[in-house]
C-alpha cells in the first residue's frame, strides 16, 4: 500500500513541481530504489546474526512512517539533498520490510513444504496491497485537484486541466511546454502541490496503519532446520 504508489508519485511529483523531464524524474528517485536495495541487503544480514524478527518489523515501520510524513514538506524550493534524505528514510524502511517479510512468512509454517504457498500468500497480499494503495492515493490527488483548479482564476484554453481535471495525471508533461505568465504557472503548480502533499498524507496513514499491526505479531524462532519432500534444508 505504500511501495508501489510512492514509486508511482514521486517521478510524477518532480515533473510537476520542478519541471523536470520523465529521465531526469527518473535520475531523482534513484535515493530511493538505491536505499531500499541497500537496506534489503543490510537486513537480511543483521536478521540472520540478532534472530529478531518481530524487532526488524516494528523499526522498518519507523522511518517509512517519518520519511513519507515530510515529504508533505516539499515545495518547489525544496533542495536535492532534503528529496535525497527523505527518500533514504522511506527507502530504507521498505528494504528492511522486503528481506524480512518473506523470511517470517517461511518460519511461520510448521511444515517445510508449506514455504512456497507461504511466499505466494505474501506476494499476492502485497499486490493487493499496491492496487488499494494506488486507488486511494489516486482518489484522494483527483478529489484535491478538482477543488482546487477550480478555484484558479481564469487560464488560457491550452490548460486543459481547468475544464476537466480528469486528464490531471497526462497533463504533467505538458507543463514544461505551457505558454503561460510565471504568476498562472504557479497557481496551476500550487494546485498539484497541494493534491499531491495529500498522497504523502495517505501513504504516511497506511505506514502508521504497518506499524500498529506490527504490535501484534508473535516473535517466530528463525533458526529451524527442517527437510521438505524435495530434501531442500530449511535454514535461516
Amino acid at each position: 500500500m505504500v511501495t508501489y504508489p510512492l514509486l508511482f508519485w514521486l517521478p510524477l511529483f518532480f515533473q510537476a513541481i520542478f519541471l523536470a523531464t520523465p529521465l531526469r524524474s527518473a535520475v531523482l528517485i534513484l535515493p530511493l530504489c538505491c536505499s531500499l536495495i541497500g537496506f534489503s541487503l543490510l537486513s537480511g544480514i543483521l536478521l540472520g546474526r540478532i534472530k529478531r524478527s518481530r524487532l526488524h518489523l516494528r523499526f522498518a515501520w519507523v522511518p517509512i512512517t517519518v520519511g513519507l510524513g515530510l515529504n508533505s514538506l516539499w515545495d518547489g524550493s525544496t533542495s536535492i539533498a532534503e528529496m535525497a534524505g527523505f527518500q533514504i528514510m522511506a527507502g530504507g524502511g521498505i528494504g528492511i520490510l522486503f528481506t524480512a517479510s518473506p523470511l517470517i512468512m517461511q518460519a511461520s509454517v510448521e511444515n517445510a513444504d508449506d514455504q512456497g504457498l507461504s511466499v505466494g500468500i505474501l506476494v499476492c497480499f502485497r499486490l493487493f496491497g499496491g492496487l488499494i494503495g494506488l486507488a486511494m492515493g489516486s482518489t484522494a490527488f483527483s478529489s484535491v485537484f478538482s477543488r482546487s483548479i477550480a478555484s484558479v482564476g481564469t487560464l488560457p484554453t491550452n490548460v486543459v486541466v481547468q475544464q476537466d481535471p480528469s486528464p490531471a495525471l497526462g497533463f504533467i508533461p505538458d507543463l514544461r511546454g505551457l505558454n503561460l505568465a510565471p504568476q498562472a504557472r504557479d497557481e496551476v503548480q500550487k494546485v498539484y502541490l497541494d493534491a499531491m502533499r495529500v498522497v504523502w498524507y495517505v501513504l504516511a496513514g497506511f505506514s502508521c496503519l504497518g506499524f500498529i499491526t506490527s504490535l501484534f505479531v508473535q516473535e517466530l524462532p528463525l533458526n529451524k532446520e527442517d527437510v521438505g519432500q524435495q530434501h531442500l534444508e530449511k535454514w535461516v
